[in-house]
Formats: structure tokens, sequence, C-alpha cells
């Protein structure tokens, strides 16, 4: 029984890219130890509840079923934004993008990468993303999405497929909570990125010294145990969310609910589903 559990934790990990990303020396394994089925207890069109450090399952409603994922497409932004550009880079505002959730970023001004992401990652803002897009094709020639998609094809990510950088609604925009779930793996080793989504407001300036003060999307954020990740929602894609939840001396989980009526509500019940399994190898400190 433990032999066919290490080789599941094996193949789990099996994706994690080495090159570019550390892994933990510390794997858990959970186990199950109860029966009882949460299905019934969330409304959510899919969902997924992992363990952070192996990648392991706990939980999982439809883990592969395609949905569209809103601005849960912005942490793939990110982790683009992040392999093409420095963050002390300048880039103008080429037009006004008023499109869904904005920061209202005026045409002509100028902006650091390091703010963008935070407008982008914070308060959702999708004309931070545009710029980043608008900027690229600019600086390339080539699009911005194309690059987005093949970042999923070189993580091994094939049930999931963009059609904009910010995750507006569209036939050929789609992922699955399985794929969410690893992306927020990846997302959260960047130890920048993982830092701006604990933070509840983003503060910065563009180059005129125009300030902006912008509020988090995440209302679980700063509750014990929240620390992130992103939010999404468009009318078709309804309430969705990835969380990164740390309870204390316990272990952390990545939870991904799509399509849902209440995210937070749900997160947070899904979240709560830890009790019903232990981990082979306890947290230093920690009671088992």
């Amino acid at each position: 029984m433990i032999g066919r559990i290490l080789a599941l934790v094996f193949l789990g990990l099996s994706w994690f890219p080495q090159r570019h990303y550390s892994q933990p020396h510390w794997q858990p394994a959970p186990l199950a130890l109860s029966r009882q089925q949460i299905d019934g207890h969330l409304k959510a069109k899919a969902y997924l509840l992992m363990d952070y450090r192996s990648g392991q399952w706990l939980v999982a409603h439809h883990p592969h079923q395609k949905l569209l994922p809103a601005s849960l497409t912005k942490l793939v932004t990110a982790l683009v934004v992040r392999q093409y550009f420095p963050l002390d880079e300048k880039l103008e505002v080429s037009r006004p993008y008023q499109v869904g959730q904005i920061a209202r970023l005026p045409a002509g001004h100028i902006f650091r990468v390091r703010d963008l992401l935070k407008a982008m990652l914070i308060h959702s803002a999708n004309d931070a993303a545009f710029v980043f897009a608008d900027s690229y094709r600019q600086q390339t020639g080539k699009d911005f999405v194309g690059l987005m998609n093949q970042w999923l094809r070189d993580h091994g990510l094939t049930e999931t497929h963009f059609a904009n950088f910010d995750g507006e609604e569209d036939a050929a925009h789609y992922s699955t909570v399985a794929d969410l779930a690893k992306i927020g793996r990846l997302f959260l080793a960047d130890e920048f990125l993982a830092s701006l989504v604990k933070q509840k407001e983003a503060i910065f300036f563009d180059s005129q010294g125009q300030r902006y003060e912008l509020e988090t999307t995440d209302k679980l954020l700063g509750m014990p145990g929240f620390q992130g990740v992103k939010t999404g929602w468009t009318e078709k894609a309804g309430e969705c969310f990835l969380a990164y939840y740390v309870p204390s001396k316990q272990p952390a989980l990545i939870s991904v609910v799509l399509h849902s009526p209440d995210r937070f509500k749900e997160t947070q019940e899904l979240v709560s589903w830890r009790h019903n399994f232990t981990w082979q190898v306890p947290l230093p400190g920690s009671r088992g």
C-alpha cells in the first residue's frame, strides 16, 4: 500500500519543472480517513483540493471538465511576463483598455512592470494585462497569447487553451481545475508573484507621479490560513477562485473552484475537508 502511494506521489511530481523551480525537501503523502463524499455539499461545476507539496489530490469533482477560467487566466499572464519583462522595465500605455475590471490606466502614462503586476494580480485589472500583451506585440511583432499557449504546452498543461490575456469569455478559452491547480503551484514557486497576492491593496505611482491605490478582489485574504491567490468572474464563467491555504502546523493546500455560486464560502468548505485526511510525514513541530 505504501509503495503504491509513493508511486502516485512520484507521478504527481513528474510535471514539475526541475530547471526553473525548486522543490521542497519535505514531501507529504495524504491518506484518506473517511469515505464520506463532499460532492453534495458544493454547487461549483468543478473543484479540487490538492496537497501543495506533493501535488496529490485530496478531493476532486469534474477535475478534467473544460470550463471558462475567467481571470484565473492572469496567473499564466503573470508567469509569462516574468519570463519576458524585467521587473523594473517601464512600459507605456498605448491606449485605454476598458473591458471588465480595470485600474483606469491613462494612455501615454508609463508604469514599471512590477507595478502593473500589482494592479493585475491584486485588483485583477484587465488594462494592466493589456499593457503587457500590447507591449510584447510592439517589441516583437508577435502575439502575447500565443506565447501563453506555448508556455502551457511547455509545461504539459494540455487541458488549457487561451484566446486572450485577461480571461474574457471565448469558446476557445478554457481550462480545468486539474490544470489550474498545477498552474497555482508554478505561480507560488515565484516568490515575487506569491508575495503580491498576499497584499490587500496595491499602491504605486506612474512616471508622472500620479498615485494609484487599488484594493484586492480576494475577500478571504487576511482570514486565518488564507494567503491569496486569484479570483475570477464573468457572467458565463460564474464565480471562480484559486486559493493558497496554510493552516497552522498543518500542510499547505491549493483549492480551485470554477463556476461557483459563492466562491469564497465554497472555498472555505473545501479546505475544511482537510480534517478527513492525515499525512504520512508530519510537519516539524506539529502533533501529527
